[in-house]
Order: C-alpha cells, then structure tokens, then sequence
C-alpha cells in the first residue's frame, strides 16, 4: 500500500500512545491478542479514520499552539499530551498577562511546566515525591551532585520486593509550573559493553525518573544494538532501556529473549503466576500500560576449593574485558602445564584412577565396592612392573578393574601418594583457575587439575552472589520494549561476587540454527561430524564459522558445533604438478600472511616438494613441546604423497596438523630439503625459527616424533644440524646422529610391529620378551637380548633386530640410548598417534584419492577452518571440545583398555562344558589352535598364585603387591581341569589349550586350590609319567 508524504507525516507526528487508543477502538481486544503480528507496522492504519478519530477525540487543535498551563491551587497539574510545535510563554505587561511566541529554540519560557517528553516515553520530574521531598531534591540538583542521596521510591529496603498491584500516579509526577522544563537529550554513555557492536546512550541531564509508584531510578540508559549477552551492575540506580522493535525476535517475550542471550546464570519467577504483580507503568508508551515483573536473582558460579582468591573475593560491577582476558589466559596456560613434569603426570593419573570405581558386578548384580590399589606384574609391561588393581579382586573372579601404568608416571611417587605421602609438589601450583557457570556447576563434583602434592580430591564449591533485577515487559506483546532496574540490598545495589565467564552458554538462536542444520542433513544415522560436512548446512548458516554465529557452538559436547565460513570453490580441477603450479601463481599475488601454498622447489635428488599451511598455525609451533612428521598416501592419487606435520596443543585440548608438505620423493635427500626450506619459511614468517631446547637458546621443542622412517629421521637431523649452537648445547659434533640422539622419538607402536610378524614362530614368553624389547634398561640388557636373539637361528627375528640397532632407531627407542633429559624423555609422546589420527581426520573431512590439487585446496578450506576455530577459542575462551584435557584423555584411554581387556579375556559368564563340542551352535567348527588361551593369559595383567610344597601338601599362594604379602587362597573352580605333574615343569590343561609353566619357588600356576600330597598317585609324584590327575574328580 502506498501512502501520500501528507499521510505518512501525519502519522509520524502522533504519539504512539494515540495509535494504541486508536488501534483499542477499532479492532476489539480478541482480535488484537490473535494478530498481534499485524501491528507491527503502520500498515494497517487507514489514515482518513484515524485523522476523524484525531478530530473527534482530541479536544486541542495540533496545528495550534495550547493555551498556556494556569497554576490552580490546590488542584493538581494537567500535563500536555505532547510538546507543541509552536513554543509560547505567558508575559506581564502594563495592561495585564500576554502570550508571546517564542522566534527561535535559543528561547527560554522560565515559567513553563514540565512536559513529557516528544515520543511519550518517559515522565520526569527532579520533584517528584510527598510534600516536602521537592525542595530537597532541587537543593541537590542545586549543589552540583544529582546523584548524591537519590533511591528508590520506597518507604523501607524490603518494599520493593512488594507484590501489591500499581495504581495510577499521575497526580504525583509533576512539579510546580516555577520549574524549567527539561528537554530529552541522549548522549553517549560511558558504559563498557563485551558485545560486539552492542552501545548505549544515557538520559541528560540525569533526573530521578519514575518507573512506578514503588520504583524510581536516577537514571535512565537505552542500549543500542541488539541484546547483550552481559550486562553491568550500576553503581546509581538506573533503568536500561531494550528495544526489539526490529522485527528480529517476533514471536518470543521480551524477557525470554533477554534471559536467553545473558550469559549469566539467573533464577527467580517469571512474573506470570496469577498471584504476581501487573505494574501500571509509562515509561514504554507514556500512557500507562499493564507490565509482567519478572524478578532474578543471580545463581552465582561453581569454583574450585584450591580457587585463586582474587577471582572469588571481588565485586564485579563494570564490565571488564580486560579481567576476562585475563581469566582465559590463565585457564589456557593451566591446562598447557597440566602434565609439563613428572609430578603432575603421576598426580593427573592418580586422580583418573581415583575417580573411577571398579565395574565388576557379581552373581547378584551388585557391584564391586573395592578401592585401586598397585599389584606387581607377572612380567614387566611397557617399562611398569606394577598396575593398578581392584582391592575387591579374589583368584578366579575376572572384569575387576585393571590399569596399565602410563608414560610419565613415577611408579615411587604414585606408591607414596597411595600411602599418603606427599609428593615433593615443586611444580605443582597450589591455587587453581577453573571457575564454571552456576548452570552446570551442580554437576560437577570435583576439580581434576594436579594442585594438590598430597593427592587429595579438590571439590567445586558454590560463590553465592547476590546480585538482583527486575525485567519489565508490556503484556501487550506487540510492544517490543523491555525495561531492567537492578534492585537495592539493604544499603546499596548488590554486585555480582564473580568475574565474567566465557560465552559457553547456548542461546536459543544458536540452537535453532543447528536444529535446522540437523533437520536438512537428515537425524537418521547422523553425527556432528556428517552434519557439519553436509552441503545443506552451510546453505543454512551462509558460510559463517560456528564461534561467528554463537561463542557456544565450538563445545562439541553440545552438539552445537556447525561448519565454518563458506570457502569460495577454487577447483580448477587440474591435474598433477602443472595445476598445482598454476594455484601458486595466483598465491603469489597475495600478501605472505594470506597464502596457503608457500614454495614450490626441488631436492639436489630431483624430488618435487609443495609446502602448504597457513602461517598462524604453523606459528603454533613455537608454543609446544614436540612436533610429529609422517607420510600418508591415502588422500592423493598419483606419484605425490602427503607428509604431515602434526601437533598436540594442550591449551586448546585438540590435535592441529600445522603444515602439509606434498613430495614425489622419499629420500634423505629430499627429506633434508624439506626440513631445511621449512625452517626457512618459519623464519621468515614468524619472526623465530624452529628450534629445540637441546641445540639453541631460543629453541622450545623437546623432541620429534617419527615412525621409525631411516631417510626422513636423517634428513631432520642433518637440516637441525645446522641450528646447534655448541657454545649453549655443548654438543660439539658434525655428526647427525648425536643430533638425532637429543631429538629424536620413535613411534613404539611402528617398533612393535615387526615383532608382530613373527608372533607364530615364537613361544608365549619369547614372545612376551620380544615385546618388551623397547623398554631395556641398560646396554647390558640390550647385550644379553642380542645374544638370545642370534642364539635362536631364526633369521626373521636376527634381521629385525639388526633393523633396530641401527644408530638412528638405536637413540629414538631406548632410553639408554637417548641424549635427552629425563623430564624431556618422560612429557614427550612415545608413539605417533596423534600424527596417524590426523590422517584419518583429515581423509575424513576432504576425502581421498583425490587429483593432487583438489587434495590441497581441499585441505586449504579444513584448515581455514581450523584456524578461525582457534582463534575464535583463544578469543571466546571456549575449546572446541572442552572435555578433552590430559586428564579426559587419559580417562578415555583407560576405560577403553579395560573394555579391551574385558573382552580378551572373554569376561562374560559362560557355562562350563564337560566335553568339548565338535561344532558351535551357529555351525563353526571348533578351533585347535592353542593361542587363543595365551591370548587371555598375556591380556590379564594380575598374577596366577604361586605354588609350594611342604609336608604332605601343595600350599598355593597368591601375591598381593601393593604391602609385599602373600595371602593363603581357598580353592575356587575357575575352570582348569587337570594338571600332568612332572618334576621341572607343570602342564595345566583347559578345555583345548595348553600353557607350561617351570615348577622352581616363583612358580605361577593358573590354577588356584590346595591339594593333599597324598592324594596324588606316586607314579606321578615321582615323575616320568603321562597320565593327567583330575583334581575335580
């Protein structure tokens, strides 16, 4: 519909307080309530009606200037319904009282009443208030300090909180006609806001302004810009102004939307019981209106007991963006140093085990109530001699919780604190940074950080806040106002107790936004990983990165996270070398920052490299520990293959692929070239070169972690060669390999391996020897090991050791071996998991046998994305997955061994066969092998008991390790059914399978019983016999 400039005018010039009056008469109030969309606009205004309704309801001409206000006594004062457009002022003159018509706005009518203001928002008066306060107030007014001594308008602190229903106080708001009017002036406030985009402007000059007959503020301040997700507690009383007029939150209250979007944790009533408040108030309209009060109270946060006093101890009424960079950084660096030394290790491993009870559950499916405790292995495994036990495991019972020991852990120090003794807590900080909203707080029992030497548990305690606000809202719901009055304590308004937290609050809008992205991918089968990948979510969220659209939605655990900014398809769709040459063309033409393919060059062996990253991630490389680089074939189709340089970032808790380097060689050569133009590069574009604490004075890495690969261990180390520095290090050699020696860490995972493939020509034990082949203490050890492999003939295993003595594997394998440092050695990764995950997350996200330059403009979008996921976390203070610290991580790994283990050992109840069958119920024929029950024998880690003979009878004992006793067992059936005795060794058979143990004082026998001497024949006593003794018989 379209208006004349005549009628559009004339509705702008009514107040909206006569369109509502308007509006009441013609349409009736049902109706109003069932189309409340339809007033939104003006568009359903028919101008000739309202211009009649105008006419013959408004009792003063518009066009004219009223008659000037008669001061009446004692009757009350009849404020103007609105300024008028013609200014006037009563004068004296010789003949008697005159009107003069004010000429310009720099004219002043001194004897004027006060107005309301133009849009009818507000009502003001600096003498508001019961006979006798007006002179008051104008004294203070007078003395140059509006806002010394104003409150609100109550009798006593508690009358606020009052729930009886407003009344009309029309006859209280105005002062004499002596006074100056004050015109509305908004002006920008001093406030600081967190939210992007998000001002506000402040009433000027300040006046005591009325809200309703029980609440008056000193100032009034209207936010512009959208709903803030934080708000700051005013030191005066005022009144924030929202405004949600723009049609963006439709169909929502005003006070859900704005409880929705505030980060704070708030409680109190909705204001909507049939035993709440409706206020009359004006300050949305000018007249009065009905309005919901909604009253909060804060819930306050969760904090660690061990919690730094200066995050609890304060009160927070500005906000303060600088004390929340602060907070963020302190909790980034607290989980950078979670497991940085020995003692935290051993402590962050004490506290998984701890906060773990054991799954156990017996015949009547009560579960296992036993503690951890350390039991001694039968055989050393990955360098422990000891794991981690249930106290509640008796000989025969299986599924009880069992624990392997883990890199890092100091098997002395995990002792003392079972014993309660302290560790020597040097490197253990005593004060904790981890603070959490007041809506998950209550789930949250215990803090897991290592800051306690002593091994006690550290519990997350409520800071209580006593901070309070109304939120009033029209009930008239096509009044898109809000009004929020901070409330008084018994002496001031109360501040919150707490600092600002990140934004890890999802909002209404992010979920519906990742509802909708569920909703077009399709629920069925989904995960957040296929939603995320779906094409239909970035039609949904128009390419925009998730921390964009909400902080929140990095938290994984939400299912919130959606996939970033939309990358502009540069597929050329090329082929090969030349296509990818084409890309760096067009790279050249940006800036170094913004590149993504960074060199094209050639080794002297004729191999083609391609480095690619992004400058910001591989920068990332100067704040860890350790790097790992391997090859992957898998993503590129053709000559090229990928080599990937990968990271394990503890304060972000993720693993981050930092740069991708393509190569159709695989050589030292080639690996010498790639290392040397990569030290280059980062030189160049970070200002500092990599580096390792053990060459350079400037250098922060630890080690490099490889998959045992010859070629690319020696091209590291001759490229890093060259960044010793003899005079810090003093390493003064030419020699790659002593360099290697101070660096390198080779995968154990990959050194095992080899061992595997001989697993059928070995024993049980041999085998069980070979695999603890990397953890040889000495080069004793190492001798007497060599000896007993060239000893066996067999010329599979001779050649994979002499594989393994080579100088460069030597020194990345033993310990003994290794030039690095005890600490260095024991926080860095013995295995190259992380670098082999991101491969396959990698492949996952871009697909594989791609053409070599989709490959790389493929990774170009993942890692684009990755890097605005960091930097909006170091920005927000909200991880990608918060739930993945060394802690979290090491918790997963040892559920998952237990559910491994459990499955090894075949836990699950089975009833016992007299005979064996010849076919399965399924129809598979029984298996003869004989592995199956070593399997089961080297999966469990707890010791079979040991066996003795005195007097007339087998005494069998079991070690219990953690206090060095041995306990006397009962006999328990655990389904061994005969043993053939011999005189230097004991068979024990079960079912089909066969294990042979040595009868000397340390024998380990799987079964578990005391037997009477005597009631073993003597032919088998004495030996040389073949007849099996049924000890169940």
């Amino acid at each position: 519909m379209t208006r004349s400039a005549d009628d559009t005018a004339f509705i702008n010039s009514l107040p909206l307080s006569i369109i509502h009056a308007f509006r009441n008469e013609t349409f009736p109030q049902e109706f109003i309530k069932q189309n409340a969309h339809t007033f939104l606009d003006d568009t359903w205004i028919q101008v000739q009606n309202l211009r009649n309704y105008v006419r013959d309801n408004m009792k003063e001409n518009r066009e004219s200037s009223p008659a000037p206000l008669i001061k009446q006594e004692p009757a009350d004062t009849t404020a103007a319904l609105s300024k008028p457009t013609v200014r006037t002022r009563t004068v004296q003159t010789e003949t008697g009282e005159a009107l003069e018509i004010l000429d310009s706005d720099e004219e002043t009518d001194a004897e004027d009443d006060s107005l309301s203001s133009r849009d009818g928002s507000f009502n003001y008066e600096p003498g508001y208030g019961p006979l006798g306060e007006e002179k008051e107030v104008e004294d203070k007014e007078n003395s140059g300090d509006v806002f010394e001594g104003l409150k609100l308008r109550s009798s006593s602190p508690t009358a606020v909180d009052s729930d009886w229903d407003m009344e009309s106080i029309d006859e209280d708001l105005y002062g004499s006609d002596e006074e100056d009017s004050k015109p509305d002036i908004w002006v920008d406030s001093d406030t600081k806001w967190l939210d992007p985009g998000i001002t506000s402007e402040v009433l000027h000059p300040p006046r005591l302004t009325v809200i309703n007959r029980k609440v008056s503020v000193d100032a009034v301040e209207r936010i512009l810009g959208g709903i803030p997700h934080y708000y700051p507690v005013p030191r005066y009383s005022t009144a924030y102004i929202l405004d949600a007029s723009d049609g963006k939150y439709n169909g929502r209250r005003m006070d859900e939307i704005i409880t929705d979007m505030d980060q704070e944790s708030w409680g109190g009533s909705d204001g909507r019981g049939s035993k709440d408040s409706r206020p009359m108030l004006d300050i949305f309209t000018g007249d009065k209106i009905q309005c919901f009060r909604r009253i909060q109270t804060c819930n306050g946060v969760f904090a660690c007991d061990s919690i730094d006093p200066s995050y609890t101890n304060t009160e927070r009424y500005e906000l303060d963006k600088t004390a929340l960079d602060t907070l963020i950084e302190s909790q980034f660096k607290a989980r950078e140093e979670e497991m940085n030394s020995i003692d935290k290790a051993t402590l962050v491993f004490w506290n998984v085990i701890k906060s773990q009870s054991c799954t156990f559950k017996d015949g009547d499916g009560n579960r296992c109530d036993g503690t951890p405790i350390m039991k001694r292995l039968r055989e050393p495994r990955n360098g422990f001699e000891y794991f981690i036990a249930c106290s509640k495991w008796t000989s025969g019972s299986t599924g009880h919780r069992s624990h392997s020991l883990k890199t890092g852990v100091d098997q002395l120090a995990l002792s003392n604190l079972f014993n309660g003794v302290p560790l020597n807590g040097d490197s253990i900080s005593s004060t904790c940074t981890r603070i959490i909203s007041a809506r998950i707080g209550g789930r949250v029992k215990r803090c897991h950080y290592p800051h306690n030497a002593d091994g006690r548990d550290s519990y997350m305690k409520k800071i209580e806040c006593k901070a309070k606000r109304y939120i009033y809202t029209p009930v008239d719901q096509t009044i898109r106002k809000a009004c929020i009055v901070y409330v008084k304590g018994e002496s001031r308004i109360e501040p919150h107790s707490h600092p600002v937290l990140p934004a890890t609050k999802m909002t209404r809008e992010a979920k519906e936004t990742w509802e909708k992205c569920i909703e077009a991918a399709g629920t069925i089968g989904s995960t957040v990983r296929s939603i995320d990948q779906a094409p239909s979510t970035k039609l949904i969220t128009k390419g925009r990165s998730s921390a964009l659209i909400d902080h929140a939605l990095q938290d994984r655990r939400q299912r919130e996270k959606v996939l970033r900014e939309k990358k502009k398809k540069l597929f050329p769709f090329g082929k090969g070398l030349p296509g990818v040459q084409h890309l760096y063309s067009l790279e050249l033409e940006k800036s170094e920052s913004e590149r993504y393919i960074h060199l094209i060059t050639s080794s002297l062996s004729g191999g083609q490299l391609i480095f690619t990253f992004k400058t910001a991630l591989l920068a990332l490389i100067h704040t860890v520990s350790a790097f790992e680089v391997d090859g992957t074939f898998k993503r590129v189709e053709g000559e090229f293959d990928e080599i990937e340089f990968t990271i394990w970032h503890s304060g972000l808790g993720r693993a981050l692929t930092i740069c991708r380097v393509y190569s159709n060689k695989k050589d030292t050569v080639t690996y010498r070239c790639m290392f040397e133009n990569l030290i280059q590069l980062t030189r160049h574009l970070t200002s500092k070169k990599i580096g390792f604490k053990a060459l350079c004075p400037d250098g922060n890495l630890l080690a490099m972690g490889t998959d045992m690969e010859l070629a690319l261990i020696g091209g590291g180390a001759e490229a890093f060669l060259a960044t010793n520095k003899p005079e810090y290090s003093g390493i003064n050699t030419e020699d790659p390999h002593e360099i290697s020696a101070h660096i390198s860490r080779i995968c154990l995972t990959h050194c095992r391996r080899g061992i595997r493939s001989v697993h059928s020509d070995v024993t049980e034990t041999e085998y069980s020897r070979l695999m603890e082949f990397p953890f040889l203490k000495s080069e004793a050890d190492l001798t007497a090991f060599t000896e007993w492999i060239r000893n066996t003939g067999n010329m599979n295993l001779i050649n994979w050791l002499n594989n393994k003595l080579q100088p460069y594997i030597a020194s990345g394998i033993f310990r003994f071996r290794s030039r690095m440092t005890d600490t260095a050695w024991a926080t860095t990764n013995g295995t190259t998991n992380i670098n082999e995950s991101q491969h396959k997350w990698t492949n996952q996200h871009t697909g594989i046998k791609l053409p070599l330059a989709e490959a790389i403009l493929k990774a170009l979008e993942v890692d684009s994305d990755v890097l605005k996921e960091i930097e909006s976390s170091f920005e927000s203070g909200v991880q990608k997955n918060p739930y993945n610290s060394s802690y979290n991580r090491l918790k997963r790994g040892l559920n998952k061994e237990s559910s491994k283990r459990a499955k090894t050992n075949g836990s699950k109840p089975r009833a016992r066969r007299s005979a064996p069958a010849e076919s399965s119920s399924s129809g598979r024929v029984k298996s003869l092998s004989k592995g199956r029950a070593k399997a089961r024998e080297a999966a469990s880690p707890y010791p079979a008991p040991e066996a003795s003979s005195s007097g007339g009878e087998v005494k069998v004992m079991v070690p219990s390790l953690g206090n060095d006793a041995l306990n006397n067992s009962t006999v328990i059936d655990n389904g061994f059914n005969a043993y053939h005795l011999l005189p230097t060794h004991a068979y024990a058979t079960f079912g089909d399978d066969y294990q042979e143990h040595s009868t000397d004082a340390s024998t380990y026998f799987p079964y578990i019983g005391n037997v009477n001497f005597n009631d073993i024949p003597l032919e088998m006593r004495m030996g040389g016999w073949d007849v099996p003794f049924d000890f169940n018989a």
